[in-house]
């Protein structure tokens, strides 16, 4: 098995075996904010997408690191823990499993992309805890793929979940402490329509308004 190299900043050489991808506990533990809303599960997915990012990895090659923290196991010993690169990671070891036929990116030829993609580039970071790496994907993602209003809603409430404190999720998601009170207000008053704002079917100016109308069946027309 090939080794953990260091390359720059925080840039490394990873054996792509090593990555850990995060399970959710039942306690407060580290979420890609992509998975926060059915879409953005379905998205992770999604044949047509998928398909499309396999054949520009096997045509082109792995343009983007991967985002990572470094974990321990239980013998102290530190290993990548996926952070950022959710769809990449999933594409990559399929074409790794399976040993599919893939475009070399230094030397052009195709070769197996197991052999090809034995080793990685990661960005690693050293972080505290699961609330920093919150804070380090959900603004890799925010830059990436835009995170929407909903988005922050359903972090709000990830985190509320997990009794984090007023300061910690204004630090994530870097607001103000009106628009989280809005926020929990919408959480707690929407009713119904909380899905449509957490899937941006509506916007969340329209989510304030809504909760302006006392009469529940009012809001519906």
């Amino acid at each position: 098995m090939s080794e953990t190299k260091f390359l720059s900043g925080n840039m490394y050489s990873v054996p792509f075996s090593m990555i850990q991808i995060p399970i959710e506990k039942d306690e407060f533990s580290f979420k890609n904010p992509r998975t926060l809303t059915k879409k953005g599960e379905n998205d992770l997915v999604d044949r047509k997408l998928f398909s499309s990012l396999k054949k520009s990895i096997k045509e082109i090659g792995l343009l983007n690191p991967f985002i990572c923290r470094w974990i321990k196991d239980e013998d102290g010993k530190n290993f990548p823990q996926l952070i950022g690169g959710d769809r990449r990671y999933r594409v990559l070891k399929d074409l790794i499993e399976n040993k599919e036929i893939v475009v070399n990116p230094q030397t052009k030829q195709e070769q197996p992309a197991n052999l090809v993609y034995e080793n990685v580039n990661c960005q690693i970071y050293h972080v505290n805890d699961d609330l920093e790496a919150y804070l380090l994907s959900w603004w890799e993602n925010k830059d990436r793929i835009d995170l929407t209003e909903g988005h922050e809603i359903a972090q709000v409430m990830q985190l509320r979940k997990y009794n984090r404190s007023d300061e910690e999720i204004i630090s994530v998601l870097q607001k103000d402490e009106k628009w989280l009170r809005e926020s929990d207000n919408l959480i707690l008053n929407l009713g119904d329509s909380l899905e449509d704002l957490i899937e941006n079917r509506i916007t969340r100016d329209c989510a304030l308004a809504l909760c302006k109308i006392d009469d529940i069946e009012k809001r519906n027309i």
